[in-house]
């Protein structure tokens, strides 16, 4: 009898050793997935930001110059004054030794503000001088220089963006023209814009101010994801996706990398469930437990 005990204490101790030391492999067996964080991929707006210094002149602009030989002899629209096409600015007193002539009357070409006066009562001027500029405030344009490698892609009716110094918001410009002539000397093609009234509200700019223009070209529909999504194997990038519980990689094609995130040009599609993150290492073809980032950020909003 008491072999048969101290037989059976022996294969119970034994027994108990066992699943001591099988504890660890139990543990990892039942040890919980990785844990992933995924974002559902879409389709969303993308395009590139050219940035060009921009100036603010009138588009409206006549220089006056003097007809004819003589002397100032009264200013009758002195600088500021707002004028009319055709209201007299000045007159000239022609001082021919042998002929006498009528003083003539310069009057202003178009309607606007004299926004410059080159002379005063009692100048001599020959003829072709420049006597007064008359400047429209109300119709402004806006002047960029574009490098010879945009030209093709800003065209007429383009929206942009005007933006000045100390100014958060900018206000809504498109492209009126531009230059097919590239300047051999500058390398660039004049280009002017115009203020789309119908989407800013604002007040004009002030005439001769110096800002910068936002165009937004190469528009697209497309695949954005964050740079620290892609993994390299070699060269190669490959992104991580969910599909049926488990993660895979994905051979992918990159383009542009801008603050921080990257566009997929080929291997990823609308609804494909992207790895952004994960609790540790992920192996291929593993099986992972889910959670969505972007639901995470919705819940946080």
């Amino acid at each position: 009898m008491t072999s048969r005990t101290s037989v059976s204490n022996a294969r119970a101790a034994a027994l108990s050793l066992a699943l001591f030391l099988l504890c660890p492999f139990a543990s990892a067996a039942i040890q919980k997935k990785p844990i992933v964080f995924t974002k559902s991929i879409q389709l969303i707006e993308l395009s590139e930001t050219l940035t060009y210094p921009a100036r603010v002149e009138p588009r409206i602009r006549a220089s006056v110059v003097a007809e004819n030989d003589g002397v100032v002899t009264k200013i009758r629209a002195p600088l500021g004054n707002t004028v009319k096409a055709g209201s007299p600015i000045l007159v000239i007193r022609n001082t021919d030794p042998v002929y006498q002539y009528s003083p003539m009357v310069v009057t202003s070409p178009v309607a606007g503000v004299v926004s410059r006066v080159e002379v005063t009562e009692g100048s001599r001027v020959a003829r072709g001088d420049k006597l007064v500029m008359v400047t429209d405030p109300d119709q402004v344009r806006v002047v960029v220089e574009v490098t010879a490698q945009d030209v093709a892609s800003i065209k007429p009716g383009l929206q942009a963006e005007l933006k000045m110094a100390g100014q958060e918001d900018g206000l809504k410009v498109r492209v009126r023209g531009i230059s097919p002539f590239v300047d051999p000397a500058t390398g660039t093609a004049s280009c002017e814009l115009e203020l789309d009234r119908k989407a800013s509200k604002k007040s004009l700019p002030p005439l001769g101010v110096i800002g910068r223009v936002l165009f937004k070209v190469n528009v697209r529909n497309g695949v954005s994801i964050p740079d620290a999504a892609i993994t390299y194997r070699g060269k190669e990038p490959f992104v991580r996706v969910v599909a049926d519980g488990k993660a895979k990689l994905v051979p992918v094609k990159i383009g542009r990398k801008e603050a921080g995130q990257v566009e997929v040009l080929k291997g990823l599609k609308a609804g494909d469930e992207l790895v952004e993150r994960s609790s540790g290492f992920v192996a291929d073809g593993e099986a992972v437990e889910v959670q969505q980032s972007n639901k995470k950020e919705k819940d946080a909003v």
